[in-house]
């Protein structure tokens, strides 16, 4: 049976991998244009509880949008937050700007993990510190073939806390 979240044009070698690696996937289509399908996913081999997705698109730029997932995880919630902001700077402010209200709206007893491209160079910009006085200091890796960092991960914070130090070097 084919998955209604997935396009037609998805290509039936990604399918299989994801099957044989014993994950699902929760895609996050953007854009279906003639040589297939644009936006983020996230694989995962844990049980989904709940889907939404959050529209980030600005103005005429390419379309954005955060994949906004429940999944369980040891018999506990765990809300995983998945997105690929824009490559403008006023673009990624407006998209920071809505990720907070996805974050506060979640109880205090339950993780919260954000991760994706932030396309973000800048250490001290305005969207990171955003994310940081509300999220703690991420862990800024490079991705390929960028020479600075611009993927971010978030990890869980500790019980009622949404802060969380960057781990130490032998941590991460």
């Amino acid at each position: 049976m084919p998955d209604p979240d997935f396009p037609s044009g998805q290509p039936t070698v990604i399918r299989s991998q994801i099957v044989a690696a014993g994950m699902q996937a929760v895609p996050g289509l953007t854009l279906a244009r003639h040589d297939g399908p644009f936006g983020n996913a996230l694989l995962t081999k844990r049980k989904i509880l709940e889907v939404r997705r959050l529209a980030l698109g600005y103005g005429r730029r390419e379309p954005r949008n955060a994949l906004d997932v429940d999944l369980e995880v040891s018999g506990q919630r765990l809300r995983v937050i998945v997105t690929h902001l824009g490559l403008f700077a006023a673009e990624r402010r407006w998209q920071v700007k809505k990720l907070p209200d996805l974050v506060r709206h979640t109880p205090a007893h339950e993780r919260v993990i954000v991760l994706g491209d932030i396309n973000e160079w800048m250490p001290l910009s305005r969207p990171l510190r955003w994310m940081n006085s509300l999220l703690g200091r991420s862990v800024a890796e490079r991705s390929f073939p960028s020479k600075w960092p611009r993927d971010r991960l978030r990890p869980p914070a500790r019980q009622g806390d949404r802060r969380h130090p960057e781990p130490a070097l032998g941590e991460r």
